[in-house]
């Protein structure tokens, strides 16, 4: 499997940013399921991992690495 080209590596304040935003759940649906691609791309998860769990495709996970 090639190595990825954007790594997800997020700091101890961003990760906790991004689960404050999905626990409280008062944001568009795109940018929590965003937040969780985050998350998970951190925790280290695939992204065939990530586009089951969540039901996005491996396109926007790739595009959601980018930002």
């Amino acid at each position: 499997m090639p190595k990825k080209q954007h790594k997800v590596e997020l700091t101890s304040d961003e990760r906790n940013h991004l689960k404050e935003l999905t626990s409280t759940g008062r944001e568009s649906a795109r940018k929590l399921t965003h937040a969780r691609i985050l998350l998970k791309a951190d925790a280290g998860w695939q992204d065939a991992e990530i586009a089951q769990a969540l039901d996005v495709s491996r396109p926007t996970i790739e595009r959601v690495r980018m930002k």
